[in-house]
């Protein structure tokens, strides 16, 4: 497949919407469940990112990550954890009629693989993830966007090592 064939024309702009690319039928979990519970849901639907609702709303998010590093690295169990001990309450949306590639800086800029999308009614109905942009999108966009992305990430990782070697 020939690069050349995705760019764009100067000036012109992406006409993709996050819901041309995004993974719909979202899974939630309460912010009452535990994190076994958000761990079953992410083996049941093959996902790596759960929203935690309190009613209708986001209190934050979980993923294989926060589960592996919070829980598991502690040796806490993840019966009898909450889910809020290992959920993020700082997460990323985008609209589900916004602009991809307001989507694609979005993720860029903070250095995230994922971003909830939401309806109109402000609820989760899907997830973007970088793995949705190279499958649905331009090879161009995806490849741009992990280069952003593990940037941030190698940025973040110096910054937490500095962090470590000061504290010793």
């Amino acid at each position: 497949m020939r690069w050349d064939l995705f760019k764009r024309a100067p000036g012109e702009e992406s006409k993709m919407k996050v819901a041309d690319v995004m993974t719909s039928g979202i899974e939630t979990v309460d912010i009452g469940a535990s994190a076994s519970d958000a761990a079953k849901v992410m083996k049941l639907f093959h996902v790596g990112i759960v929203p935690v609702m309190v009613g209708e709303r986001v209190a934050g998010v979980v993923t294989d990550r926060d589960l592996a590093v919070r829980i598991l690295a502690d040796a806490a169990g993840a019966r009898w954890t909450p889910v809020v001990q290992a959920m993020s309450e700082r997460y990323f949306s985008v609209p589900v009629d916004g602009e991809l590639d307001e989507a694609i800086q979005l993720m860029s800029r903070e250095g995230v693989s994922r971003l909830i999308v939401e309806g109109r009614n402000g609820r989760p109905v899907g997830v973007i993830s970088v793995d949705d942009v190279s499958t649905k999108g331009s090879p161009e966009q995806a490849l741009d966007l992990c280069r952003a992305i593990g940037t941030r990430r190698r940025d973040r990782g110096a910054k937490g090592a500095a962090r470590m070697r000061t504290q010793h």
